[in-house]
């Protein structure tokens, strides 16, 4: 019979709560074969029947190479989902490309080694230098294009805009050519009738002297008599011994005295 002491030589220690495994610097290649660096983060919990398989049965005994584990699953899923995106994407697909890790992640590491994936997150996504100077000339392309058609339509607008004005000025140097041609229409027509009437005026005048001359002879000494100031006529004719004197009426109207 020999006695022996229970004494503890080693406790194997492994977390149970929740825990965040992080990957700062992630090297994948995308479907267009550039280079792109990812900062990750996986969080997972440590069920309790799965201490002992991670423990004694996954690597070596103990928990000196879990995180090892944990890395090779978490780099070569991250880079098989990267593998199928084209670069010019990948920032407006990064939600999905969270949720589709996260489903293979929950997948691959509870097959493997029970553990339960809560979360995994794209902390950070840094392309290559050449990627970047290629966005930055593609988008420096694209705003000189739009500039360019910005310009472009802006001259078609001005030129619009001349056409337009010298259309009006046209418009208006015609509306007011018109307006004149018609003013003048209807001041040479004014004239005209004017002149007509004036015409009709005189030769009714005209008429109606000849009218009063045809009946009474003695209206033209009556004018005579009407205009005379009272005064002779200073100079006379030689040799015509004339003197002129207004014709008076006979008493009996049957002849004139001069």
């Amino acid at each position: 019979m020999h006695v022996k002491l229970p004494l503890v030589e080693e406790i194997d220690k492994l977390q149970t709560s929740l825990e965040t495994y992080k990957l700062d610097r992630l090297t994948v290649n995308t479907v267009d074969n550039q280079p792109i660096t990812v900062a990750v983060g996986l969080t997972y919990r440590i069920p309790a029947g799965a201490v002992l398989k991670l423990l004694y049965e996954v690597g070596r005994a103990g928990n000196v190479d879990i995180a090892d584990n944990f890395q090779r699953i978490i780099a070569d899923r991250t880079a098989r989902i990267f593998a199928q995106q084209n670069t010019t994407t990948i920032s407006e697909n990064r939600e999905r490309l969270s949720t589709a890790l996260k489903a293979l992640l929950s997948t691959d590491l509870g097959r493997l080694y029970g553990i339960e994936v809560v979360d995994f997150q794209i902390a950070g996504i840094t392309y290559s230098d050449s990627f970047r100077a290629s966005v930055e000339a593609a988008v420096k392309a694209k705003n000189e294009a739009v500039a360019a058609e910005n310009t472009v339509n802006r001259i078609r607008c001005e030129a619009q805009q001349a056409v337009a004005r010298a259309n009006g000025e046209v418009e208006a140097k015609l509306r007011i050519a018109d307006a004149d041609r018609q003013a003048a229409i209807l001041n040479a027509q004014g004239n005209a009738e004017a002149i007509r009437l004036e015409g009709e005026s005189r030769a009714n005048v005209l008429r109606l002297n000849a009218e009063v001359l045809r009946t009474n002879a003695l209206v033209v000494e009556l004018v005579k008599a009407d205009r005379w100031n009272g005064t002779l006529p200073q100079t006379l004719l030689d040799g015509t011994g004339i003197t002129p004197l207004l014709g008076l009426p006979r008493p009996d109207n049957a002849g004139a005295a001069k």
